[in-house]
């Protein structure tokens, strides 16, 4: 597929992709910046396609000519492919597909604990670190998060909603299937062996010989919190006796 839509330049679609910053945008989000910064290019790319939009009646338009564009460059590894979210009233469909700027693309990282040089580094500091190829494949990862979502499945969090536009598409893929048990010509399920999960819980997951389930990380999540909630109220009784 070529990069460019009629009269839509590389240079162009990065500016606006810039604007966005680290934001989590939509494929509507970037028709209407486009739009916004270059309104002849939009105008000749919707005389060429249609607009589209709900009641539009065909299966190209501006829109969909957008989105693919939008998905070369997420397998051209420029832009991360989030997941499905519910669509804005007047789009042609129910959910529309959400993206972000790679964060890789910009010097950043999913598994901070990997070198990206270990050489530059001195050997007292050097960790191995092991990262299963299954949890950094970007097709499998980007499959497991439409599925999923990008809320942990073990303990809820999802990090646009804690940290904002910083935290949009950011979580860590855990691949389900021990490596010991998987063989030579295993090919991986992105729904059924994937699961999306936060760092902590992913490194707790890990903490054991045998990689913890879901549903035992989430056996332990619970009992903790029942074990705070105990002590602060046991906490409060005490200060209330003091009185």
């Amino acid at each position: 597929m070529p990069t460019e839509s009629p009269n839509l330049t590389a240079s162009q679609f990065l500016d606006v992709l810039g604007s966005f910053d680290l934001m989590a945008f939509s494929t509507l989000d970037y028709c209407r910046r486009l739009e916004e910064r270059y309104p002849a290019v939009w105008a000749t790319i919707v005389a060429h396609y249609g607009e589209g939009g709900a009641g539009a009646g065909r299966h190209y338009t501006a829109y969909s000519r957008v989105s693919h564009i939008l998905d070369y460059k997420f397998r051209q590894k420029e832009i991360d492919k989030l997941n499905y979210r519910p669509a804005p009233i007047g789009w042609g469909s129910s959910v529309i597909r959400y993206w972000t700027l790679d964060r890789e693309r910009v010097g950043g990282t999913y598994y901070p604990d990997e070198l990206v040089d270990p050489d530059s580094f001195p050997e007292g500091a050097k960790q191995t670190v092991t990262v299963n190829r299954y949890e950094r494949n970007r097709d499998a990862r980007a499959a497991c998060i439409e599925y999923h979502g990008l809320r942990c499945k073990a303990c809820d969090i999802d990090f646009e909603e804690r940290y904002g536009p910083h935290g949009a598409g950011f979580i860590h893929v855990h691949h389900l299937k021990p490596l010991s048990k998987v063989a030579l010509e295993y090919e991986v399920n992105a729904i059924t062996d994937l699961v999306p999960v936060c760092p902590n819980c992913h490194a707790m997951i890990h903490r054991s010989a045998e990689p913890l389930s879901i549903a035992k990380l989430q056996e332990i999540l619970k009992s903790a919190a029942r074990a705070r909630e105990f002590a602060s109220t046991l906490a409060d009784e005490v200060q209330e006796n003091a009185i």
